[in-house]
């Protein structure tokens, strides 16, 4: 049994030092010197409490741990569109980027885009500009933003790098996007007008389909039925969600091909016993389960995978490794940059 009492006490510095490999050097991170042995385990889940403080620089820590240990691929609890513009911002450092990915401010998403969490995506880029090779990042979620993240991704990945689309919905002829324009059809357009798209590369078009199943697994996923209570629609909608999440894991597992993975997510996500979970008002309380299993019940059993939990206590049946967080300090808003145009510029 894991010793409760553990505090960060393991500078970074040293434990990379011992791998000799002075590169990764980066002093101030500390890891919690009693974290899973990556020989023993295919993925590292990392729990957190999205709107704590104190989490960021401790991942960030793990994270140089584990790339000192050979892990290049990363995963975040963001949409399959949201990971592309991650990868570019971390293989780029484009601020406007940046501003893209961190634009909701105040308490407006706050569980994603606060000040300390804009400061990680700043750290992972200076982090990840000093080593020759380059982490990958992996997407775990649905889209939720399928306006804002998933059509923009079809346009900034793909579309830009082709003449206009004659006929294609949501770009007028001369290539300016339409922000009047109904994102569904443009699903609809790729999914029964095939010859239109026909000249994108077979590299391009696999891309476009991501994208797009990710934006529908978003679409299924936050439908509301006026046949059943505000409680009932957040039940299923927390089960299809949880179920889409496990399918996308195994995805990025399959593509992988045996290498190693490092992923970050909600701690109810990550529990070895845990159910998919969802709020039954717009208040932040309280949680309540479905009968469903979440990501980490279900794929324990199909992959080895190890489940850090960073929390001020811990049930060891839960998640097997805990990282304990003294105190709480909430998470302060993010004060956006974004003007409202990148990627269309």
């Amino acid at each position: 049994m894991k010793n409760t009492g553990f505090v960060l006490c393991a500078c970074l510095l040293l434990a990379l030092a011992a791998c000799g490999n002075a590169k990764n050097e980066a002093p101030g991170f500390r890891v919690q010197p009693d974290v899973p042995e990556l020989n023993d385990y295919d993925v590292i889940l990392m729990g957190e409490n999205h709107i704590s403080a104190q989490i960021f620089d401790i991942e960030l820590g793990m994270m140089e741990h584990y790339y000192s240990r050979g892990i290049r691929d990363f995963a975040f609890e963001c949409s399959f569109g949201e990971a592309l513009f991650f990868q570019y911002y971390f293989d780029t450092g484009d601020e406007h980027c940046f501003d893209f990915l961190t634009r909701y401010s105040g308490t407006e998403r706050i569980t994603q885009f606060n000040r300390e969490r804009a400061e990680f995506y700043k750290k992972i880029y200076l982090w990840n500009s000093a080593h020759d090779e380059k982490i990958k990042i992996h997407g775990i979620d649905i889209e939720h933003d399928p306006y804002g993240v998933g059509i923009a991704a079809t346009w900034f990945f793909i579309l830009k790098n082709y003449d206009q689309i004659e006929g294609m919905p949501l770009f007028s002829r001369d290539g300016i996007w339409e922000r009047a324009g109904n994102w569904y059809r443009l699903i609809e357009d790729f999914r029964t007008n095939s010859d239109r798209y026909s000249h994108i590369s077979a590299e391009d078009s696999e891309l476009f389909r991501k994208i797009i199943a990710n934006i529908e697994q978003g679409l299924i996923a936050n439908n509301r039925s006026s046949k059943i209570s505000q409680k009932e629609n957040r039940k299923k909608n927390a089960i299809l969600r949880e179920q889409f999440m496990i399918e996308n894991f195994r995805e990025i597992v399959k593509n992988v091909q045996g290498r190693k993975i490092f992923a970050i997510m909600g701690y109810m996500h990550t529990s070895f016993t845990g159910k998919a979970i969802y709020t039954v008002s717009e208040s932040q309380f309280p949680w309540i389960t479905t009968s469903e299993p979440c990501l980490a019940n279900v794929l324990k059993n199909e992959i080895r995978i190890a489940s850090v939990v960073m929390r001020t206590f811990n049930n060891y049946s839960k998640w097997p490794y805990f990282i304990r967080i003294k105190g709480w300090k909430l998470a302060e808003p993010h004060v956006s940059g974004y003007k409202g145009k990148w990627p269309f510029d």
